[in-house]
């Protein structure tokens, strides 16, 4: 009955750490988005549901900070995994789950990585992705966006992800 608890325990802390790592990029999106103005793309072409914010804030600070966040609450969550996995004491249901977490997050952090360079790739002087449960941000640092730009990035997500149109949000920060 002691193992039900520690793993009910660990469990709780990952969740507690997600919950915090969620918490921290609400903030700095409102931080940062929060004397944006959010425009809306022209109605003449579907696009989906896609927003731009202009950021009047020190875009490059703003590049590096949200890259050293990503980093540091993914680092955090695979110690925390692995921790789990590697534990002897925990149930071996537990310890797959937090494996199969493990190489999901892996495999985002490539997969935002992919994504980055490929926009980079298309002109952008900077951007960053950010994959979550039920879609995905890209934030660009480009002047005002054209529709075409627009359905560059949203092509190179698709065609890195499952998410479809819909669930693709793109932000721009003013240059």
């Amino acid at each position: 009955m002691k193992k039900k608890s520690v793993v009910f325990g660990k469990r709780q802390m990952v969740l507690a750490l997600l919950a915090v790592v969620l918490a921290g990029a609400v903030y700095l999106n409102w931080r940062v988005g929060g004397s944006a103005q959010v425009s809306d793309v022209s109605s003449q072409v579907s696009l989906g549901d896609a927003q731009f914010v202009n950021a009047q804030a020190n875009n490059s600070a703003y590049f590096t900070a949200a890259r050293t966040e990503r980093q540091t609450a993914r680092a955090d969550s695979m110690a925390e995994l692995k921790e789990i996995a590697e534990n002897k004491s925990v149930d071996e249901d537990a310890r797959k789950e937090a494996s199969e977490k493990s190489l999901a997050l892996a495999s985002a952090a490539d997969t935002e990585a992919s994504i980055e360079s490929l926009i980079k790739a298309k002109g952008f002087k900077d951007c960053i992705a950010v994959i979550g449960t039920d879609g995905i941000s890209v934030v660009v640092k480009s002047g005002d966006l054209l529709d075409s730009q627009i359905m560059q990035i949203k092509d190179i997500v698709m065609s890195q992800t499952e998410f479809d149109e819909a669930s693709i949000k793109i932000m721009n920060v003013a240059e």
